[in-house]
């Protein structure tokens, strides 16, 4: 049975189809570039340090430019290459329920291993003192601000780069290799470390794959929410290093680093790294290969 992902991601079949292919992705890195460029000018310079929940909106301010720079790059090329939305991840036929069941999984699996942790003694959990009207504030602004980060990191990493460069050296070594620059890029946050790197690639292979088996990114959008979302504020905890303005808890690490997370937040934990895979047969579960029209 042929299914439309297979379509999507098929090795192109001689040296010009798979130049072409990689061509295609180092446009969509120029115009990435050049929006991200324009779009950094446009955010300002200013700290909101005495507003609400410390500053948050700051962060939400970066993050909608971002990702707003990201949706323009994918659609600038989709226009340019006359390509249909689905080369960047826009398909599907159940998208509401993708991202749905894939929001479920993402929270799901944090969840386990922040009870795990909690059981072995790597984690303290306490009540948070919110009052039920900052409570919903602060997770409407949370549930906003991590869709648009599932969004811009998504969008540079799987969509239409991960199309493409499949085409150009076939599924796996694209999807490892933009995994990787994704774990590595979390290495440039403060606090976060090689294991939270780690299991970031790994989550990017495994939201990779979840494209791969349905040929649109909606459950891979909805897990990536869910696991920032769930992490910092359920929980309270750092999310890759990101301390975050509080939570539904307040988690605490306690003891060694390489088993609590420490500063990086429950990702950081190696326990992750087992944790994580979980999400893998979730996918499986629910997006078996669908056949094409």
């Amino acid at each position: 049975m042929t299914t439309a992902a297979d379509d999507l991601f098929a090795l192109a079949p001689d040296w010009r189809g798979r130049a072409v292919a990689f061509g295609k992705v180092l446009v969509f890195v120029v115009l990435l570039a050049g929006l991200g460029a324009g779009g950094l000018l446009l955010v300002e310079r200013r700290t909101d340090a005495g507003a609400p929940f410390g500053g948050l909106s700051d962060f939400f301010r970066v993050q909608l430019v971002v990702s707003l720079c990201v949706v323009l790059a994918n659609g600038g090329v989709l226009v340019i290459f006359r390509e249909p939305p689905s080369h960047a991840g826009l398909g599907g036929r159940r998208r509401l329920g993708d991202f749905a069941v894939g929001f479920a999984a993402g929270a799901a699996a944090l969840c386990a291993l922040v009870m795990i942790l909690a059981g072995l003694g790597a984690v303290r959990l306490t009540t948070a003192t919110l009052a039920p009207d900052e409570a919903l504030l602060l997770g409407l602004t949370y549930f906003a601000l991590f869709a648009l980060v599932a969004v811009a990191e998504q969008g540079v990493f799987r969509a239409w780069p991960l199309v493409q460069l499949s085409r150009a050296i076939g599924f796996w070594p694209a999807a490892a290799g933009l995994a990787v620059l994704f774990g590595l890029l979390h290495l440039t946050n403060d606090g976060d470390t090689v294991i939270g790197a780690a299991v970031a690639g790994l989550f990017g292979l495994i939201m990779a794959w979840s494209f791969r088996l349905s040929g649109a990114l909606w459950f891979a959008l909805g897990a990536h929410t869910a696991w920032d979302f769930t992490e910092t504020f359920v929980f309270g905890a750092a999310n890759s290093g990101w301390p975050g303005a509080g939570g539904l808890l307040h988690a605490t690490p306690v003891g060694p680093a390489i088993l609590s997370g420490g500063g990086a937040g429950p990702e950081g934990s190696l326990l992750a790294l087992v944790a994580m895979p979980v999400l893998a047969p979730m996918a499986a579960l629910w997006l078996r290969p669908r056949p094409s029209p």
